[in-house]
Formats: C-alpha cells, sequence, structure tokens
C-alpha cells in the first residue's frame, strides 16, 4: 500500500509539472510562431485578462513576423509606416489570417489598436550591417496605442498612459508587457521601466541614423 502511494504521488506531480509547462507555453508563444488559436473569453476572475493577455501576445506577435516577412522580400527593409497595414495585408492573407483582427488590441479599455514606431518606416535593418542584434532586441516595432485610425503610427507617442496595462514588441520578436508600475511581468526579461524602454528605443534610432549618414559621406 505505502508503494502504491508513492507511485501515486509521483504520477500525480508528475502530470502537474507536464500541465504547468503547458499552459506557460500556452501563454507565451515563440516569436514569429504565434499559436494557431488563442481563446479570448473574458471573465471576472484573475485569469481573465491573461486570456486577453494571450491574445494580445498573439497578434502583436504576429504582425512582428509579418513585417519579417516583408522585410525579407523588399531588401531587408521594413514596410512604410503611413501604410503598414496594406503592406502586411498579403502576408496575413497567405497565411489565412485576418488584418482587420491583428490590428486591434484586445486589452480594455477599448478602442486600441496596435501602432508602428514611425521611425522604422522603410527603415532598413540587417544584422550586422545596420543594426548589432543587441539593438536588434531592444528596437520597439510594434506598440499598443490609444490612435483608432488605420495604418496608425507615431514615435510611440500614443501608448497608453503609465497607469494600464500595455504591451510592445521588439525587432527581435514576442511581446514585452508593462503595467502601472512600469515593470515588466514576465520573469527572465531584464525589468526596466516603459519610459527606459522608449528612450534606449530612440537612442538605437539614432544610433542606425548616424551610422547609415557616416556610410553616406
Amino acid at each position: 500500500m505505502l508503494a502504491w502511494s508513492r507511485a501515486s504521488t509521483l504520477l500525480l506531480a508528475t502530470v502537474a509539472v507536464v500541465a504547468g509547462f503547458t499552459v506557460w507555453s500556452f501563454r507565451r508563444p515563440a516569436p514569429g510562431k504565434p499559436a494557431a488559436s488563442t481563446p479570448a473569453r473574458i471573465s471576472a476572475d484573475s485569469g481573465g485578462f491573461t486570456h486577453l493577455q494571450s491574445l494580445a501576445d498573439y497578434r502583436i506577435s504576429t504582425l512582428t513576423y509579418l513585417a519579417h516577412e516583408y522585410a525579407h522580400f523588399h531588401g531587408e527593409r521594413l514596410p512604410p509606416a503611413d501604410k503598414w497595414e496594406e503592406a502586411l495585408r498579403p502576408y496575413a492573407a497567405k497565411h489565412k489570417k485576418n488584418m482587420a483582427e491583428l490590428v486591434l488590441s484586445p486589452l480594455e479599455p477599448k478602442p486600441r489598436r496596435f501602432a508602428m514606431n514611425k521611425a522604422l518606416s522603410n527603415r532598413r535593418v540587417r544584422v550586422p550591417q545596420d543594426i548589432t542584434s543587441d539593438e536588434y532586441s531592444h528596437l520597439i516595432l510594434f506598440f499598443e496605442s490609444t490612435r483608432t485610425n488605420s495604418n496608425a503610427s507615431d514615435n510611440i507617442t500614443s501608448i497608453p498612459s503609465s497607469g494600464d496595462r500595455t504591451c510592445i514588441s521588439v525587432l527581435g520578436g514576442g511581446a514585452n508587457w508593462f503595467y502601472g508600475s512600469g515593470q515588466e511581468s514576465f520573469p527572465g526579461m531584464e525589468a526596466s521601466a516603459l519610459a527606459a524602454a522608449i528612450e534606449r528605443s530612440h537612442q538605437i534610432e539614432q544610433a542606425i541614423t548616424a551610422r547609415q549618414q557616416r556610410r553616406l559621406q
């Protein structure tokens, strides 16, 4: 009986670990490889935001992936900021994704859209010729915005206020989350204030521009 009890305990522990890993994987889709489908259920309990967060992860990560695919076929240049939705739409259709849904943020309060960093409009982003691998992982490409127009873009000025939960995606792929305190929510990432992350991105933009200007001299 004791042996059976120990075996049962071990089995239950193993199942719990596997289940926990599955949930973690579901909440954090791999950059560039969004989950096939993500439920958008909204509930009154603390898990309600988890589902919305997962859907937001999926959408902003997919947009980042599509921007990379666009760049691959356009001389490693990102789409123009004034018509980035139209530029990515053929690639979304290719992967059977609904562009009209991808650009909308599911987070509250609504309405919110995802916007493109205007400073990266038609920007060439080859590694290491134009940008270092470290810069690549800190340069903000898409972000949640309070703008409601199509092809929303600016210099990351319409991002929701610090009192809200908000997300950004970096050129390297994947979503980074910030809460009212400005701290990133996921472990394993360097905890930094949202303002500092935006400032870091602007510094990288300036560095890229300076390097490209020097090459033209």
